[in-house]
């Protein structure tokens, strides 16, 4: 995709059902990092949010504040 055609993606995650659903159905735990380097293909990524009760989910929340590029948590 050249420059001029590439995308302005903005990211939204709920966090809580999406790391339930990864946790109950595959075992594993939820890795953002998968889902933001699929979108990276398609465009840049220029806001990052990511919605979770971070009290129950307090581990998440670090790796998502100590990552490379910010993110924004909401309750």
């Amino acid at each position: 995709m050249a420059h001029q055609d590439r995308l302005n993606i903005a990211v939204f995650i709920d966090f809580d059902n999406i790391e339930i659903g990864v946790k109950s159905t595959l075992g594993e735990n939820f890795d953002v990092g998968a889902i933001l380097d699929a979108l990276k293909e398609r465009g840049e990524v220029v806001t990052k949010i990511a919605y979770a009760d971070w009290t129950r989910a307090g581990e998440y929340s670090r790796h998502l504040t100590n990552t490379p590029s910010a993110w924004c948590s909401a309750t």
